[in-house]
């Protein structure tokens, strides 16, 4: 039984790591893939740039798998006060 690598994504769909997916048991052709994980490497990213996966499909769909990725600036983070209260936005 031989593992896959398949690439993790958060709930923004963002690229976070490489993890490795076990054969199942009783279907050793496929494999465990975990929630939000694609086996669709992604590009290489650029410094200030990060991967996001496109698909047409919900993340808890079998097609979810279907898609591309995408490049993308990194957004900037949002200005904190120095006196480390949090910006109240009204």
């Amino acid at each position: 039984m031989q593992t896959i690598t398949v690439y993790q994504t958060d709930d923004n769909d963002i690229f976070l790591y490489p993890v490795e997916a076990n054969p199942l048991p009783f279907a050793p052709e496929q494999h465990n893939v975990p929630f939000r994980a694609v086996t669709a490497p992604p590009p290489a990213v650029p410094v200030g740039q990060r991967a996001r996966w496109q698909s047409e499909f919900p993340a808890a769909s079998a097609g979810f798998n279907i898609g591309q990725w995408l490049i993308e600036d990194v957004p900037p983070e949002p200005e904190q006060p120095e006196d480390g209260a949090t910006i109240n936005p009204q």
